[in-house]
């Protein structure tokens, strides 16, 4: 998603439990609906919409450290070719890793 941002994106996936190097069209209607809604809300939050607190970071900066949720350590892999990283939970974002 346009805008999201990479400190956002980390968050809204590992809320959603969806794995980093899945494609779009793998997702159904009710995942896609269910990741922009958690995306709009720790968007908004971030900047205090409503008197909203910042959202604590789960996997964002968090790479090597222990899951908040299950213990299993935060892993990062480069987004292919780009500068950019992102980290996630192998086990509550399951799925296949990156390739190459």
């Amino acid at each position: 998603m346009a805008g999201v941002g990479n400190i956002w994106k980390h968050e809204t996936l590992f809320r959603c439990r969806l794995n980093p190097w899945r494609t779009v069209g793998e997702l159904d209607d009710e995942a896609l609906t269910n990741m922009i809604t958690t995306a709009r809300t720790l968007l908004q939050a971030s900047v205090g919409k409503d008197g909203a607190r910042r959202p604590t970071m789960y996997v964002y900066g968090k790479v090597g450290q222990r899951c908040r949720r299950c213990s299993t350590r935060i892993l990062r892999q480069r987004q292919g070719r780009d500068i950019r990283w992102t980290a996630w939970c192998p086990k509550c974002q399951p799925g296949e890793g990156p390739s190459g």
